[in-house]
């Protein structure tokens, strides 16, 4: 492996662990605010024209200024079932095998 070879793994790594760390503090805000979970997290670059894009994995974009790795997610609140719409559980008999 070349310098410029370990330095990409290297980039690669710290950008995947921001991305996570960003994720965590995405679904804690979520749940902060009646959330109790987080689906289609996207990461996002946005570059210094203005211009940005959206990944469905971890993405970090160095415009020579400092980086950072943003992500965005549909924050969901799920709703009990009503009564009549729960799932009961009922008894099954399972047969025992029998010699012959």
């Amino acid at each position: 492996m070349t310098l410029n070879e370990q330095d990409d793994d290297d980039d690669t790594k710290l950008c995947k662990n921001y991305y996570n760390k960003s994720v965590k503090e995405l679904v804690e805000s979520a749940k902060k605010n009646g959330g109790d979970a987080v689906i289609e997290v996207r990461s996002i670059t946005f570059h210094i024209d203005g211009s940005n894009q959206v990944f469905k994995e971890p993405q970090c974009f160095d415009d020579g200024a400092e980086g950072q790795v943003l992500t965005r997610g549909i924050a969901i609140r799920w709703k009990p079932l009503p009564p009549e719409k729960a799932p009961v559980a009922k008894k099954v008999a399972i047969p025992t095998a029998t010699k012959p």
